[in-house]
């Protein structure tokens, strides 16, 4: 069995959207900004996948936020989700559950 691991940004707005590791990483690490993500808090959903067919095996979600300038904070964003907000927060609706499927193959 073929694994692989995929990140996708889910935005405030219902858009779901992949983004490459090695651009997660230059983010993450300072080292590369997104201005077009500037002022945004948003999901990250880190899926571990089995090919063939796809079939996402574990999921982990974190909260990324984007300072007006673009630079991200990997904690900046998580404080005030507690308890069942943040259930609410965390868990993907339906329909970014259908982008995320759709955004595998």
């Amino acid at each position: 069995m073929e694994l692989r691991t995929k990140i996708v940004f889910l935005l405030d707005d219902g858009t779901v959207r992949p983004v490459e590791q090695h651009r997660y990483a230059l983010l993450v690490g300072r080292k590369a900004k997104a201005p077009d993500l500037a002022g945004q808090r948003l999901r990250v959903a880190d899926l571990y996948i089995a090919e063939a067919p796809s079939k996402v095996l574990n999921e982990t979600y974190s909260v990324l936020y984007f300072d007006r300038d673009g630079w991200a904070f990997l904690d900046a964003a998580a404080a005030p989700y507690r308890g069942d907000a943040a259930d609410a927060f965390w868990t993907p609706t339906a329909d970014e559950r259908a982008k995320i499927r759709s955004s595998l193959s």
